[in-house]
């Protein structure tokens, strides 16, 4: 999954205090989570592009 305009630190799986993300908690915990990724082109396509050529 790739989403747009969401920074990561806004789930609760990610400790965050308010927010309560329990569907993306769960695809969390049951798939990968790179909570260090790193986009070296912050516009969408890009950055699309450089994530799907790590696969």
């Amino acid at each position: 999954m790739c989403v747009d305009e969401w920074r990561g630190g806004c789930l609760s799986a990610a400790g965050h205090p308010y927010v309560e993300t329990p569907h993306l908690d769960e695809l969390a915990r049951q798939g990968v989570r790179f909570s260090k990724g790193y986009s070296a082109t912050p516009t969408c396509v890009p950055a699309r592009v450089a994530g799907l050529r790590i696969l």
